[in-house]
């Protein structure tokens, strides 16, 4: 089992790393720690937490910060932090990434989009 600690990089693109961080689920005020945190560092231009599936999205100015500052950031907070290659995808660009793992983040990222559009339906009814 994974520890609640550990933060997972799961997709980068230079300027936006998305971040798997399990101990935000359902945990506002440890969600805004982890964002005010992220949002101190230089170059880190917004950042966005999902306390329904416990991901982090930065987008960071890639003149000022990039992937090692964040996940040192991560680390320096108590939160271990598993990098991925600065071009690396879903593509099978991850060095020795099976194919059962790829296709677990794809599972995952689909249904991490159809959660956040039930969760916009259901608003929506009952508004």
């Amino acid at each position: 089992m994974v520890s609640q600690k550990v933060a997972t990089n799961i997709h980068h693109l230079p300027g936006r790393l998305r971040v798997r961080l399990p101990m935000t689920r359902r945990d506002e005020p440890r969600a805004r720690l982890v964002k005010d945190e992220l949002l101190g560092l230089t170059g880190v231009k917004d950042v966005r937490v999902s306390t329904l599936t416990g991901s982090v999205l930065i987008h960071y100015d890639t003149a000022l910060a990039n992937q090692k500052l964040i996940d040192s950031a991560l680390r320096r907070h108590g939160f271990e932090s598993g990098g991925l290659p600065a071009r690396a995808g879903l593509a099978g660009t991850l060095p020795g990434a099976s194919g059962a793992r790829v296709a677990s983040v794809l599972v995952e990222t689909a249904l991490e989009e159809v959660v956040k559009r039930c969760a916009v339906a259901v608003i929506a009814a009952l508004v």
